[in-house]
């Protein structure tokens, strides 16, 4: 897997896959979540989403810190 600053700025559901190992599916699932509450920036222009790198490397960040592992 490439460092987030080798990884372009724009992400595709691909790097998406990558990067979180999440299928298919459950991306889907979780940029339709993303652009309706905005947990981090996506824009779906046809059939192809187009995700902000920064603010979805920000957002598994503090989902992975603030929720998966309690205190």
């Amino acid at each position: 897997m490439k460092s987030s600053s080798e990884l372009p700025l724009i992400l595709r559901t691909e790097h998406l896959q990558e990067i979180s190992g999440l299928s298919k599916p459950t991306i889907y699932k979780l940029l339709e979540k993303a652009k309706r509450t905005r947990i981090f920036k996506v824009r779906k222009v046809g059939n192809i989403w187009f995700i902000d790198r920064d603010s979805f490397l920000t957002w598994l960040s503090g989902e992975l810190n603030a929720e998966d592992y309690p205190a």
